[in-house]
């Protein structure tokens, strides 16, 4: 009721200042469309080249496998084969009578993701924001029965928002698990000698380790989407195409867990080596399940066969679409004005407009973070540092450190081992929150999570005992700098850390850890170690927000190292 009240305002001012339809002409109200369309087009034309990954270029194996490193572009072309193929729908939809009051919410809230969206320099808010307004031009010229009919390739649209980090790294954590769980189960079944600790399985010969891209969430998102344009292209009954999208996401982890199964029997032959080909055998035999899915659907959901296809039939004999704009225009009166107003603005904000830039002297999060490793004190209270550990770059690949510091420290005969790893801002595709951070890398089966509170450092930490093998650990490991995961996921989508809304503050996980024996009277002691060796930290370990810059160039060779397959 507000949004059509105030619709109904702003289309009386507009009527006042001359721009009633009935002094528009035909042929104006067709430039106006016309001109309206080719603003818009101008407008997003970053969407065309957007590379979410600010890594480099993305092989073609990502698209099977990495859901941190997808390219929008596929996405794009096939939502434009979609309209394409489904023109003749879309002809006869834009018959439909205009709903101005439907229209002004989403172009409003995309109008403003746009503003936000180009002074944070954040391109997947275009995207939203791209659907948004579309979807509001939809609505305005030709009503609702057009805008459901392209609600369908904004669906395909979506599928290129990238997933924020911090959610990503919790989902490829519990896969990572689930998979190494159930591949165990499934080859103990056929009598293949195995079991796994954490994300690794062990055989008689071999040792598997199920990193973030054999997960299976990329083969889901690539077999739902495989669903939902398999369904589009061939339209169903609605209950019988709900079923076969909702049940693409298990088949594609059903096939995702046989190749990983089928990986450790023999994973020095030529095939097991070949993931790309494997990630395609998967896909296209996920696929043919579907297909046969479909048919047992429609034998059991009997009169649900499928209509004919609504694709374009030439009998049809559609006016031109430049006549179909021109009347939708003028249908929509004083309001196809204002879009066109309000397109032509945004194009101006697009070539004018200057983006953030956080103020000088305070650092930068539109810069990266420099320097390969963080320094740390040879002597804390006692303790004396070690040889640096090794960091285990394949359990950490999403995360990406761009600088940490991986040491033991020693006192009278115990162990402490402290890891600190420093986040980038200014890199929205990737976050150091992460249940992983709990535990020294791959092969850990944690036993116990809780909390304890370290008044040295006045915060909570998470406390987890972990196995492997006969060797047990305690850790404790905390977040400087961070929000809560639902927090951090609204950040990374709104990009406020690129904006005036930026936290100065760089982030930091810690995670100090001692081996451990079995027993509360073991589990106490290794207790008061950490207390007591965190309390030795605290006074020794520098803020946080302290950076130290060095050459940019250094900071590149070390991405590239960190950035493993």
């Amino acid at each position: 009721m507000v949004a059509e009240c105030l619709a109904t305002a702003i289309a009386e001012c507009i009527g006042r200042l001359g721009f009633s339809d009935p002094l528009m002409t035909l042929q104006a109200h067709r430039v106006l469309a016309i001109a309206s369309l080719v603003a818009g087009v101008l407008a997003y034309r970053s969407l065309a080249f957007w590379n979410p990954d600010p890594h480099g270029q993305v092989r073609f194996q990502d698209w099977l496998f990495s859901s941190v490193d997808a390219i929008p572009q596929m996405y794009f072309a096939l939502a434009a084969l979609l309209v394409y193929r489904n023109r003749g729908s879309f002809r006869r939809a834009m018959e439909g009578t205009g709903s101005p009051a439907l229209a002004f919410l989403p172009l409003s809230l995309g109008s403003a993701l746009f503003v936000w969206g180009h002074y944070v320099a954040a391109t997947d808010l275009l995207l939203v924001s791209f659907v948004l307004v579309s979807m509001g031009v939809t609505l305005l010229w030709f009503g609702t029965g057009f805008a459901m009919a392209w609600s369908i390739p904004c669906v395909i649209l979506a599928f290129a928002f990238p997933i924020p980090a911090a959610l990503t790294n919790e989902i490829f954590y519990s896969l990572r698990l689930w998979t190494a769980d159930q591949a165990t189960a499934l080859l103990t079944l056929v009598k293949f000698p195995v079991y796994h600790e954490g994300n690794v399985i062990y055989g008689a010969n071999v040792v598997a380790q199920v990193i973030d891209s054999c997960s299976g969430l990329r083969a889901m998102e690539m077999l739902t989407l495989a669903a939902f344009l398999f369904v589009q292209w061939s339209p169903a009954d609605r209950l019988r195409g709900w079923l076969l999208i909702a049940t693409a996401p298990l088949v594609a982890y059903g096939f995702n867990l046989l190749r990983v199964c089928f990986i450790i029997p023999d994973p020095t032959s030529d095939l097991s080596a070949t993931h790309t080909v494997q990630g395609w055998a998967a896909f296209f035999g996920a696929l043919a399940v579907l297909v046969v899915i479909d048919r047992l659907l429609g034998r059991l959901l009997p009169g649900r066969g499928r209509p004919r296809s609504t694709s374009f039939d030439a009998s049809d004999r559609p006016q031109p679409a430049a006549g179909v704009l021109a009347l939708a225009s003028s249908r929509a009166g004083a309001w196809s004005v204002a879009l066109a107003a309000m397109l032509a603005s945004l194009l101006g904000i697009s070539l004018w407009m200057p983006e953030w830039s956080p103020p000088e002297g305070e650092g930068s999060a539109g810069e990266p973070i420099f320097g390969p490793s963080v320094e740390l004190p040879l002597a804390m209270g006692g303790w004396r540092m070690g040889e640096a550990l090794p960091l285990d770059l394949d359990y950490i690949w999403t995360l990406r450190f761009p600088q940490y510091a991986n040491r033991p420290y020693r006192l009278d005969g115990q162990t402490v081992d402290l890891f600190i790893g420093y986040g980038d801002r200014a890199d929205r595709s990737r976050s150091l929150l992460s249940t992983k951070n709990a535990l020294p890398g791959r092969g850990w089966e944690v036993e116990d999570r809780s909390f304890a509170r370290l008044d040295s450092w006045g915060t909570q930490v998470e406390r987890v005992v972990a196995r492997s093998g006969s060797r047990r650990i305690l850790t404790y490991h905390w977040y400087e700098g961070m929000d809560s995961l639902a927090l951090e996921v609204l950040r990374a989508l709104f990009a406020t850390d690129q904006s005036p809304l930026w936290r100065s503050q760089r982030p930091r996980v810690v995670r100090i850890g001692t081996p451990v024996g079995v027993g509360a009277p073991e589990e106490a002691e290794a207790d008061s170690r950490l207390m007591a060796f965190a309390g030795v930290l605290a006074k020794a370990l520098p803020e946080s927000g302290s950076n130290s810059r060095v050459d940019p160039r250094k900071f590149a060779m070390k991405s590239r190292r960190l950035g493993v397959d």
